[in-house]
């Protein structure tokens, strides 16, 4: 079994981001992280792995990485959700993953259960969690890519990707770039979208699917992991 840390395992906690949103607690070993609703832990990538590991040898967790809710199309290797893990598969990597992020800080954990490895990552940015996630993601749609036959080569018309992509959380915007598309949100850093073929395209997050294409081919909806966008205005020229 094995795992990896940010930092060497339990020699150091999961750095609390500026804003007042920890709190060093007496010794080097923890640290307490609170944010209301979530409510607080104090935790090391050590602990967690510690955690992961049990889950993985307790036989009657298996349930919980099973698929339950199967996720709309677009996203190459992301089957779906389990019971508070989403399923992954692709050829060169099946795991299930959870991760998030709150201002300042971000983690993601991963476990295999085919290889018995668990992977812990907790990062002083809000986006690395999506850094490690888009690495993940990487090598299972490269290869997932690699060996589909079937997958359609990318649009030549980008200009019919482009307008405002509304959900009930953020609205992104997508304009047309000279290397691809670019999608805009308010209090997030602009994303390079870069077409791998009519429905996917990588970006720094991972992968993002654009769906539903209508009678003149232009998409209804974008995604990303589990989120979806609803397509309400074009900027098409």
């Amino acid at each position: 079994m094995g795992h990896a840390c940010q930092h060497p395992c339990g020699d150091e906690p999961w750095q609390a981001g500026s804003g007042g949103h920890g709190q060093q607690r007496a010794g080097p070993q923890r640290r307490s992280v609170g944010h209301h609703p979530t409510g607080t832990v104090a935790i090391t990538a050590h602990d967690l792995a510690r955690l992961l590991t049990a889950h993985l040898q307790t036989p009657d967790t298996k349930t919980m990485r099973e698929l339950h809710a199967t996720a709309p199309s677009g996203v190459p290797g992301m089957r779906g959700a389990g019971l508070g893990w989403m399923v992954w598969d692709a050829p060169s990597l099946a795991s299930v993953r959870i991760g998030g992020a709150v201002p300042g800080q971000s983690g993601i954990i991963v476990a295999d259960p085919t290889a018995d490895a668990v992977l812990i990552v907790l990062t002083n940015s809000d986006q690395g969690a999506n850094a490690v996630s888009a690495l993940l993601d990487d090598t299972g749609a490269a290869a997932d890519q690699q060996t589909d036959p079937h997958r359609e080569n990318p649009s030549t018309d980008l200009d019919r990707y482009t307008g405002r992509y509304t959900s009930h959380v953020s609205t992104l915007d997508v304009t047309l770039q000279p290397d691809g598309l670019r999608a805009t949100s308010e209090g997030l850093p602009d994303l390079t979208l870069t077409p791998q073929d009519r429905i996917t395209f990588t970006s720094p997050i991972g992968p993002v699917a654009f769906v539903g294409f209508d009678d003149t081919n232009a998409p209804q909806y974008l995604r990303w992991r589990m989120r979806v966008w609803s397509r309400t205005a074009s900027t098409r020229h």
